[in-house]
């Protein structure tokens, strides 16, 4: 491989962190987590797409703590 490849291949003035790589899937044990069922008391958007108050969508416990303190759910959630 030539240098002039190797500078093509970077998008340049993109820094990009040396921990975060942008073609690594989504690990399996991400997608093992258990998942809590949630109801939104105030319009959210989630994976892309927008709710409104009343919705319920899942997500992780980390996500649920999050949404908690933000008051975007109540604070009793049950796992599903």
């Amino acid at each position: 491989m030539s240098d002039k490849a190797d500078k093509t291949d970077k998008a340049p003035g993109i820094p990009v962190p040396s921990t975060v790589k942008a073609t690594e899937p989504v690990a399996e044990s991400e997608r093992a987590l258990p998942r809590f069922e949630v109801e939104l008391l105030k319009p959210h958007t989630h994976a892309r797409t927008d709710y409104a108050p009343g919705d319920k969508i899942k997500v992780t416990a980390e996500q649920r703590t999050w949404l908690k303190d933000l008051g975007v759910i109540a604070g009793d959630t049950s796992e599903k």
